[in-house]
């Protein structure tokens, strides 16, 4: 549901084919007020060319996993973008009822548009030195309540014969309520991403998200939330029985009827229903999921945050580490370019530059405080009590720094459990920190 009015905006869909992916997310997040279907462009270029690479090559070293998923159950897609999936899958339908000898002869079929992104990807992807077959699934049903099915079965069985044989990405006219349970199915047990609306086009009740909660493969989800929507959605649940059953299923809690829904008040509001949905979500993870809302430049040196969230939740401390970084680099380089170019550009940069150095600062002495405080033996687990305390503030390279610096001021002692000759290290699980 977009409840923004699409008539005085522009949708930025940009192929990478017209504009370098950097460029897009730089003009994306230049919107001032982004219609949800631009903000959710954004985001899925953002992932894509920040997140997912990465991740996947973490995922190839360890040698097990060589197929990993996409899900992608958000919607917004410009038509046009569709179009060609609908065009080729008939003609492809009528092709192998006249030449089912020949198929294997016959030239790439043109791919719609909002596949592309997934195909170049997976080239890339497959000539690294470890390579991982990534495969994009886009959830594109209706976005209207009586046309989904709520019992969450797939009608007349055709989809769930289709996705036994998910070989390369796919556009499935369907929506995450109707296919859930096949489709978990049928990707397990490699590795994948979900994105999810958890109150549209359905609110997504407690049966429908402790499957993918507990799935047991490396599974990230993201969660996104209009904050109007919220809103809707409350108002909603307070006058609808169904509703209200639902959404009390969603947060395990029915503590959302306090929730005020007045204008003036929905900052209260979306902060605290958000605070009850990563509470109801934290029994299933070991880190708590945690809350990304990502800035967009509103002006020359001013940035604005936009009133959509993800809610981000995994199980895999590499995969945290990752999306700190991602979300931290995002959040620097779009404030750089928002005094790209204005007058007493270098003022700004230097500004910005001492700022940074200060909050290193500070940093490195809440560091040495904690540690002397808890007595803590481990790097790893003092550095990701902060990374989750300050998510996206500061990336991994740069806490590891700072413990360096404490090591070489002697400020902080190490026991080394391997004596390596290497004058930088950084004390792993096996090594004691002596405060």
């Amino acid at each position: 549901m977009d409840v923004w009015d699409d008539t005085n905006n522009t949708d930025i869909h940009v192929t990478a084919a017209r504009v370098p992916a950097r460029d897009q997310i730089i003009t994306a997040a230049s919107s001032r007020r982004p219609t949800e279907r631009a903000f959710l462009a954004l985001v899925r270029q953002w992932l894509l060319q920040d997140y997912v690479p990465t991740y996947c090559n973490i995922l190839a070293t360890t040698r097990i996993f060589r197929r990993y998923y996409w899900v992608d159950a958000l919607r917004g897609y410009p038509k046009t973008s569709l179009n060609i999936a609908l065009t080729t899958q008939a003609e492809e339908t009528k092709n192998n009822r006249r030449h089912k000898q020949k198929k294997q002869f016959d030239s790439p079929q043109p791919r719609p548009e909002a596949l592309q992104p997934f195909q170049t990807l997976t080239r890339t992807l497959l000539q690294e030195q470890a390579p991982v077959t990534f495969y994009g699934i886009l959830l594109i049903g209706s976005n209207s309540k009586r046309q989904t099915n709520t019992t969450g079965g797939i009608k007349g069985g055709q989809i769930t014969h289709d996705l036994a044989q998910i070989k390369e990405s796919s556009i499935l006219p369907t929506n995450w309520s109707d296919i859930a349970a096949p489709l978990l199915k049928a990707i397990e047990p490699a590795p994948a991403t979900f994105l999810l609306n958890p109150l549209s086009p359905i609110i997504l009740d407690n049966d429908y998200m402790t499957p993918l909660y507990r799935r047991t493969a490396p599974t990230e989800i993201f969660l996104f939330l209009n904050h109007k929507q919220i809103s809707l959605c409350l108002q909603e649940a307070q006058k609808n029985s169904t509703q209200a059953t639902a959404l009390t299923s969603l947060l395990r809690t029915n503590r959302w009827k306090t929730l005020s829904t007045r204008e003036e008040q929905r900052t209260e509001t979306v902060t605290t229903f958000i605070t009850l949905l990563r509470t109801a979500m934290q029994r299933h993870f070991q880190y708590p999921p945690q809350e990304i809302t990502l800035p967009l430049i509103s002006g020359p040196v001013s940035l604005n945050t936009a009133p959509y969230s993800l809610i981000y939740a995994t199980r895999r401390q590499d995969s945290l580490l990752l999306m700190n970084d991602v979300l931290c680099r995002y959040q620097r380089q779009l404030y750089q370019h928002s005094y790209h170019g204005v007058l007493s550009e270098e003022w700004f940069a230097q500004q910005e530059e001492q700022r940074h150095t200060l909050a290193l600062q500070q940093l490195t002495k809440q560091i040495k405080q904690q540690g002397e405080k808890q007595r803590a033996r481990r790097w790893p687990d003092l550095r990701q009590q902060f990374v989750l305390k300050q998510f996206g503030k500061f990336t991994q390279q740069e806490y590891d720094m700072l413990i360096q610096q404490l090591l070489s001021n002697q400020e902080v002692h190490c026991i080394w459990q391997q004596k390596k000759d290497i004058q930088v290290r950084i004390p792993d699980n096996y090594d004691t920190l002596q405060w």
